[in-house]
């Protein structure tokens, strides 16, 4: 286990047994419930790797200035091609822009690491390749930033369901749900949803970002997350016969 998710561990599970245990379930049930999965899981490859969360932030915060910022798009909307080498337009320059306090050379090692950006022409240029950070990867994932989402989605249905919240201090959840899709539609929903979804975090992000403080004394990490599901077949046979039957659904 890494370090990250070690000391993740028990924020995710607290959160998941206070909801299990309100909801009836017995402690025998989820022993053995726990019990199943991990031999089920036992041979899984190790992918996670380390990444200190704000350093993770920081790299966000480059990438959102190099897609947004008029200074560093092409005419066609596009973040473009920078000189690592003091050339214009400027890696360093965006950067400094971007305000962070991460050297250069980490900046471009934390990017590659995440397979978000293409350093070529002998090291002396940078392409962006994706306009988001991406968390996860065909052959890895940042272990903080995967199970923080985690994390933060139980712990806002811990807070609805068992603190009992009045109506402003209750946490947005809402979902939606078509029961039959036509899995021909199934390409044109995924496109409609990243498209639409991707406009309403960056109007949030956006709006976020000037609600920022560096002064106030107590300030909190506030933020919102879209996710989308595909619920399984129920008649469709499991290739694992060991898979776990019971599902969890998230509420409304």
């Amino acid at each position: 286990m890494t370090e990250e998710a070690d000391n993740l561990l028990p924020k995710i599970v607290h959160p998941l047994i206070r909801l299990l245990k309100a909801s009836g379930v017995r402690d025998a049930s989820i022993f053995e419930t726990v019990g199943a999965a991990c031999r089920e899981y036992e041979s899984e490859t190790i992918r996670g790797v380390d990444m200190d969360f704000d350093r993770y932030c920081e790299l966000a915060d480059v990438v959102m200035v190099w897609a947004r910022d008029p200074e560093f798009i092409d005419e066609a909307g596009l973040p473009q091609k920078l000189y690592l080498d003091g050339g214009q337009p400027s890696f360093r320059r965006l950067v400094e822009k971007a305000a962070v306090n991460i050297d250069v050379n980490e900046v471009v090692k934390g990017l590659r690491k995440l397979h978000s950006v293409h350093v070529y022409d002998k090291n002396r240029q940078v392409r962006l390749v994706s306009h988001v950070l991406l968390s996860v990867t065909p052959n890895h994932f940042v272990v903080g930033a995967v199970l923080d989402e985690i994390r933060r989605f139980l712990e806002t249905i811990e807070h609805n369901v068992c603190e009992n919240p009045d109506a402003l201090d209750g946490r947005m959840q809402r979902t939606v749900l078509c029961a039959s899709l036509d899995p021909k539609r199934f390409p044109e929903a995924q496109r409609f949803v990243r498209l639409n979804a991707q406009g309403f975090l960056d109007a949030l992000d956006e709006k976020l970002s000037t609600c920022r403080s560096k002064t106030a004394p107590q300030r909190l990490r506030y933020g919102a997350g879209i996710y989308v599901f595909v619920d399984k077949n129920p008649n469709t046979k499991s290739k694992n016969k060991r898979r776990l039957k019971a599902i969890t659904r998230g509420a409304n």
